[in-house]
């Protein structure tokens, strides 16, 4: 993958909400193990991304749920007009 697009200014942030004993928990991963262990256990989890330039992090969650190659280097094109395929 390569990031294209204006240079960003600044890192790619990641903050997780998961949904435990029906509480909503929050956090925010800053460090690629710490985004691991989150990814971990992918049940009840919604990914807020913010900024797409660093391709590692993208890259682990694409990998993590299995997103289709072409639809991750839509995700790091920010200078692509939006649009719909179907890759099934």
């Amino acid at each position: 993958l390569v990031y294209l697009g204006e240079k960003p200014s600044n890192k790619t942030k990641l903050y997780f909400l998961r949904l435990v004993e029906g509480k909503l928990v929050e956090s925010s991963p800053k460090t690629e193990e710490e985004i691991k262990v989150e990814l971990s256990n992918p049940d009840n989890l919604w990914i807020h991304v913010v900024g797409v330039a660093e391709i590692n992090t993208i890259r682990l969650i694409a990998d993590t749920y299995k997103i289709h190659p072409l639809i991750q280097e839509d995700l790091v094109s920010t200078i692509q007009r939006p649009k719909i395929e179907d890759y099934t």
